[in-house]
């Protein structure tokens, strides 16, 4: 998708989102793990990342912080590289979706022993519309703000 399109809207004047700057990649569930992958893996596409209950299939319980380390993998590497990639890397899990609740606590840990700016947010619920309808209510207005 990135090939064929990308080009046709930079040649269009696609303005400032064609850049990673401009760019943001989001999702709930299985869709927020993906944006989270996508969104790591590709720092010249996005620079943006939500992953609202973001499936994490790497950490199974009991989850554990070298578990999340090891699915961390490149992200760890170069804290400084990551930092300097990411514009915003938000996730956030319901207080009841306690398998999520346990794995997003240990990314965190990780997350913040290794200073690589996140934000983690936990909201009232579990994994339902009312936890993401929050979820985007309180990241969009953060995206594209410098």
């Amino acid at each position: 998708m990135t090939r064929p399109i990308a080009p046709s809207l930079a040649a269009s004047g696609g303005g400032g989102w064609f850049s990673a700057d401009g760019r943001a990649i989001a999702g709930l569930s299985m869709g927020g793990g993906q944006a989270r992958s996508i969104g790591l893996a590709r720092p010249d596409l996005f620079r943006w990342i939500g992953s609202f209950s973001g499936s994490m299939p790497g950490l199974r319980a009991p989850v554990s912080l070298d578990a999340a380390e090891t699915m961390l993998g490149d992200v760890l590497a170069d804290p400084q590289e990551t930092n300097a990639n990411l514009s915003l890397w938000w996730m956030a899990v319901g207080d009841q979706e306690t398998a999520m609740l346990a794995q997003h606590q240990a990314l965190d840990t990780v997350l913040t022993n290794h200073r690589i700016r996140h934000t983690f947010v936990v909201l009232p619920g579990g994994h339902t519309w009312h936890v993401w309808r929050r979820n985007l209510r309180d990241f969009a207005p953060l995206l594209f703000r410098k």
